[in-house]
C-alpha cells in the first residue's frame, strides 16, 4: 500500500512539472472564453479582453492568470513591474478656497489616453476616481484624490500629466483663500523612487483674473489668468528588469485662449448668452 501511494504521488508531481514547463514555453493568452468563480461562489464568463482592459483587478483571479499568462505577467521569468499614481491634497482644514487638478497618462506608442473619462485602456491603465480637489468654501471641509494603476510598465515610457481644472468656485472664493497644491505620488512595486511632485509655488498668482469686475450685477467669472501655469508632467522610463527613472518637467509649449464678454456697464441689462471655445489638433 505504501509503495502504491508513493508511486501515485510521484506520478502527480511529474504531471504538474510537465504542465508548468509547457505553460512557461507557450505563454500565450487564450483566444477562447472561459469561466471564473467569484468570491461569493457565482460564476462569470470572461475572456482575456477583460484582463487587458483591467489587469489590476482581473489578474488577481487564478483563472485569469491561467488563461491569460502574457497579459497577467505570470510567465516563467516574468518580473512584476506595477505603478501606482496618486494625486492628493494635504489635509489642510485651514484652507478656505477651492482648487482642483486632474491626472492623465499617455504611453509611448499608444494613442489612447488614460484619464477619468477613459478609465480603462487597452494597454492596461486603470483610472480610479474623478478629479482631485480640496474645498474649503462650505461649512464642511472636503477633499478627494485621483488614482491611476498600471499593471505592467516593463520596457515602457509613460507621460504622467497633472493639469489644473479651472472652476467658477475659484473666482468667488480665492480672494479669501490660499492656493492649494496637490501631491503627485508615484510608486513602482509599492516603492517611491523619488519624492512627491507638486505645482511650482506661485504665491502671487491666481488661477483667474478680473476679480475687481465680479459683483452682484456682473458675475462674468470666466477670466482665466493666462500667466498661471497649471500643467506639469512626470516622465517614467522603465526597462525590462523594472529599473525605472522618473523625471518632472513643466509644460514648455502652452497655448492659452480666452473667450470673455465685455464688462456690463448698464444695471438694467437682462438676458443670457453662452458661447463655447473648441480646440482641434489637425495632425
Amino acid at each position: 500500500m505504501n509503495s502504491f501511494k508513493f508511486a501515485f504521488i510521484f506520478l502527480s508531481l511529474q504531471i504538474l512539472s510537465t504542465i508548468s514547463i509547457t505553460y512557461g514555453q507557450t505563454c500565450e493568452d487564450s483566444t477562447e472564453k472561459f469561466i471564473i468563480t467569484l468570491d461569493d461562489g457565482s460564476q462569470q464568463t470572461k475572456s482575456c479582453y477583460h484582463a487587458q482592459k483591467n489587469p489590476w483587478g482581473q489578474c488577481e483571479k487564478i483563472e485569469m492568470q491561467w488563461n491569460c499568462p502574457k497579459t497577467c505577467s505570470v510567465c516563467l521569468g516574468d518580473i512584476q513591474c506595477k505603478i501606482k499614481v496618486d494625486l492628493q491634497f494635504p489635509q489642510d482644514e485651514s484652507f478656505t478656497g477651492y482648487h482642483s487638478d486632474f491626472v492623465h497618462v499617455q504611453k509611448e506608442g499608444q494613442t489612447e489616453v488614460c484619464h477619468s473619462g477613459n478609465d480603462k485602456t487597452n494597454w492596461g491603465c486603470t483610472h480610479v476616481g474623478g478629479d482631485a480637489f480640496i474645498d474649503g468654501t462650505g461649512e464642511t471641509f472636503q477633499k478627494a484624490s485621483s488614482n491611476v494603476r498600471i499593471y505592467d510598465v516593463r520596457n515602457a515610457e509613460l507621460k504622467v500629466g497633472v493639469s489644473h481644472r479651472f472652476s467658477e468656485k475659484e473666482v468667488l472664493q480665492e480672494m479669501q483663500g490660499g492656493l492649494g497644491r496637490a501631491n503627485l505620488i508615484i510608486k513602482v512595486n509599492n516603492q517611491m523612487l523619488t519624492g512627491s511632485f507638486r505645482h511650482e509655488k506661485m504665491a502671487k498668482k491666481h488661477t483667474h483674473a478680473g476679480f475687481d469686475q465680479v459683483n452682484a450685477l456682473n458675475k462674468n467669472i470666466g477670466f482665466v489668468d493666462p500667466t498661471y501655469n497649471g500643467d506639469y508632467f512626470a516622465y517614467i522610463t522603465c526597462d525590462n528588469s523594472c529599473n525605472c527613472v522618473i523625471e518632472r518637467k513643466d509644460a514648455e509649449c502652452r497655448l492659452s485662449a480666452q473667450l470673455k464678454f465685455p464688462k456690463i456697464e448698464e444695471t438694467n441689462y437682462h438676458g443670457y448668452h453662452h458661447d463655447v471655445v473648441t480646440v482641434t489638433n489637425s495632425r
